[in-house]
């Protein structure tokens, strides 16, 4: 846990995975049997080598491929087919968080990446930019802008996205159809939501069927989506950032709003803090007893055996539409010796739509990817396809508006969610712990002066000035 929620915070790991794995640590304190993690398995083993033929080392995540699957040996067959001089070894990954970029990059011709590595792809990785314009048989066009902007940096594109996991609306259709509410849909504003939850939210608890749930760590990213929505942020200018912003009067009161919805107009279940608890509130919405929530589709998917009606939306808008994404993709390290051939097989495996676990960040794949999850639910799939064409070709990134480049964003994402959860337990107004979380964040930086934010200075500054830990701020122990 002490890695797994900077590593997402950073952009350097998926959210699920954060969680799932933390989640397991607070399970197994309890005694209680943990859940499945996604791990990526084995892929399928090579062929001999031949005379001649380059061995090329590919290390994918977020696969669907399994050895000896059909599907497999069909799409190599035709990738070997189109380049008989490639050899591809694949490399298995494991968890990530345990190694450094320079042990990843060193590791493959083709590596796994998150889009938080952009500030230092220029040390490790290709620019993809000569490879897209030489190549014919590449469409730009075909992939999300969104998702292929958080691999560009100082103008190189230095990563191609694969899928991409976003914070969406979802919603229990029988509950919406008994109450006689239309569903969500996109264009919905905040207070079209809050109107649908008060319409929603019957009954006493335990038994009470609530309007809206929070999951997980929505608790204090929605109101941060709110406000940057509204053109909040955490720093002054995202674009080159100076100095934090935790006090900005847009993130006050978006923490306001969302506070508001659990103890003055009662249709906000009030949300788990600790990581501990996580699972039995998120548990509502299995129970029918969550009429919306908010959350990312891996989130959702956690709990496999839900039978719900399920129907999803882009989430609201309140100004600028934006929302939070984790973005997976794969780039070229300069230790390639056959960049060329990586860029082949890199492109061959981006177009392929049974490959990815994900949705896919091309437009052309997205219609053909079939949700096993939803099957009983035909129009659920056909929901979360359109939910996404709609929030990937309408809605910025929230990560790139709250934060930009700033590489403290992390400390300051933890000053932010302290501030909250101090609000959240003594249910006083927001704007003091933030007031207090900005003279935290004035101070690191005054601290930290011209030191990196990885160094050994940077972990002095966090103790000196009284940073809290992800683990202090999920409630678990150390």
């Amino acid at each position: 846990m002490a890695e797994g929620l900077p590593a997402f915070m950073r952009g350097e790991t998926g959210l699920s995975i954060a969680l799932e794995t933390a989640l397991n640590v607070a399970l197994t304190a309890q005694g209680l049997p943990p859940v499945a993690v996604s791990t990526p398995v084995p892929l399928t083993p090579p062929p001999p080598t031949q005379p001649g033929v380059i061995a090329l080392k590919s290390r994918l995540t977020d696969v669907l491929w399994l050895k000896d699957d059909p599907q497999t040996q069909r799409l190599l067959q035709q990738f070997y087919t189109e380049h008989p001089n490639v050899e591809v070894n694949f490399v298995t990954v494991g968890i990530e968080g345990n190694e450094s970029l320079a042990e990843v990059a060193a590791s493959a011709d083709v590596v796994h990446v998150y889009s938080g590595y952009a500030s230092e792809s220029d040390t490790y990785f290709v620019d993809m930019t000569t490879f897209m314009a030489a190549d014919d048989t590449f469409d730009v066009d075909d992939f999300y802008p969104v998702a292929l902007e958080a691999y560009r940096h100082k103008g190189k594109q230095w990563g191609l996205p694969s899928t991409v996991d976003a914070t969406l609306l979802f919603y229990n259709r029988d509950l919406f159809d008994d109450a006689g509410v239309p569903y969500p849909q996109a264009g919905w504003t905040w207070e079209d939501l809050l109107e649908a939850a008060q319409k929603l939210s019957r009954g006493e608890p335990p038994r009470r069927q609530w309007g809206l749930l929070t999951l997980s760590v929505e608790w204090y990213t929605l109101p941060l989506l709110i406000a940057v929505q509204r053109g909040g942020a955490l720093v002054d200018n995202p674009a080159a950032p100076t100095a934090p912003t935790l006090d900005d009067p847009r993130l006050v009161e978006a923490a306001r709003w969302v506070q508001a919805l659990v103890y003055r107009d009662e249709v906000l279940a009030p949300p788990a803090l600790d990581m501990s608890s996580f699972a039995g509130r998120d548990a509502l919405y299995c129970n029918h007893q969550a009429a919306m929530w908010i959350a990312n589709d891996k989130s959702v998917q956690i709990h496999p055996n839900c039978d719900i009606n399920l129907g999803i939306a882009p989430v609201p808008v309140a100004g600028r539409p934006a929302t939070f994404y984790t973005f997976y993709g794969h780039a070229i390290p300069k230790s390639s010796t056959h960049p060329e051939a990586a860029w082949d097989w890199l492109t061959f495996a981006t177009r392929q739509p049974y490959f990815w676990t994900g949705m896919p960040a091309r437009n052309s794949l997205l219609q053909q990817v079939t949700l096993d999850k939803y099957a009983q639910y035909p129009e659920a799939q056909t929901a979360l396809r359109q939910a996404y064409a709609e929030t990937l070709s309408a809605y910025a990134s929230a990560d790139d508006l709250l934060l930009g480049v700033a590489p403290w964003g992390d400390v300051l994402h933890r000053l932010y969610a302290h501030a909250l959860r101090q609000s959240w337990t003594t249910r006083e107004d927001p704007a003091g712990p933030l007031v207090q979380a900005q003279a935290g964040a004035q101070a690191y930086l005054a601290c930290l002066g011209e030191a990196a934010a990885d160094s050994a200075q940077a972990v002095a500054c966090e103790t000196q000035t009284g940073v809290p830990s992800w683990i202090t701020i999920m409630g678990l122990r150390e």
